[in-house]
């Protein structure tokens, strides 16, 4: 779900902010979380992640720049640009959102032309079953959160007997998982697409997890016939080839452009004051 005018005007106005704090220049952003799966609630956070041009200290020292900084509304995750290409080879399905997500805020022409559907369609025929196996290990993660949360998921736990929210999670991820097997010869992008949007029965199924509406023995069966279905799949797929899919090349072509203007830019800047 789109964010409303104001809710949109906050998270710029973050990442605005961001951009001043660190002193390097975001090139692209995106909200990362509940909405883009059309799960969010009235208390849902407005978490995002950012990539930026490197400065001049980290192109000397061969640093690259990864945090996490929060601001009133949630948290904004934000990683050299030059970093993208490797977390989106890993198929990591939290940076693959990048190309699906509802709000996506590209400061640079370049970057809208390199997160295109096309983009993606490649990563998916040269990468699939790594895509598959890091579902599975994200999946995983989830059922292991359900009983070992962060510190602030404690009372959540203790209300509910385990921890809803990353119960929820599993299940949407194994969503994802049937519907990407379940339409081998189907478009990726809007396969993929399909199966991040929840409708009819899984999003009420899965949105009623979230909001605490079932008791953990009645998920139980859910989640095990999940982990079995996934690990069968990924076993079967393990010896399928995964190429280079040439991403690295190519952004670094962007980027060294995007980089040359930024400092011209900013040497511009300082001549003028």
């Amino acid at each position: 779900m789109k964010l409303s005018v104001d809710n949109r005007s906050i998270f710029l106005q973050a990442l605005k902010n961001l951009e001043v704090s660190i002193g390097r220049t975001i090139v692209f952003a995106y909200l990362q979380g509940s909405q883009n799966y059309d799960l969010e609630t009235p208390s849902s956070d407005m978490d995002g992640k950012a990539f930026c041009l490197p400065s001049l200290d980290d192109l000397y020292d061969g640093s690259f720049l990864s945090k996490t900084f929060d601001y009133p509304q949630g948290q904004i995750t934000i990683h050299d640009v030059r970093m993208l290409p490797e977390l989106l080879e890993k198929m990591n399905p939290t940076y693959l959102e990048s190309f699906f997500s509802y709000e996506r805020f590209f400061f640079d022409g370049a970057m809208e032309d390199f997160l295109s559907p096309a983009t993606f369609r490649s990563l998916f025929d040269t990468r699939k079953p790594i895509l598959l196996r890091s579902l599975l290990g994200t999946f995983r993660t989830k059922l292991g959160e359900m009983h070992r949360p962060s510190a602030i998921r404690v009372p959540v736990i203790e209300q509910y007997g385990y921890d809803i929210k990353s119960a929820s999670h599993a299940l949407r991820l194994a969503h994802l998982f049937f519907s990407i097997t379940n339409d081998p010869y189907g478009d990726p992008f809007t396969v993929y697409e399909n199966g991040l949007r929840l409708s009819g029965k899984a999003k009420d199924v899965i949105l009623g997890v979230k909001l605490g509406q079932f008791k953990e023995i009645d998920i139980l069966p859910w989640l095990e016939h999940a982990e079995s279905f996934l690990s069968s799949q990924v076993d079967l797929l393990a010896k399928e080839k995964v190429t280079s899919s040439g991403f690295s090349e190519k952004l670094k072509k962007v980027a060294l452009e995007m980089i040359g203007n930024d400092f011209r830019i900013r040497l511009r800047r300082n001549s003028n004051e």
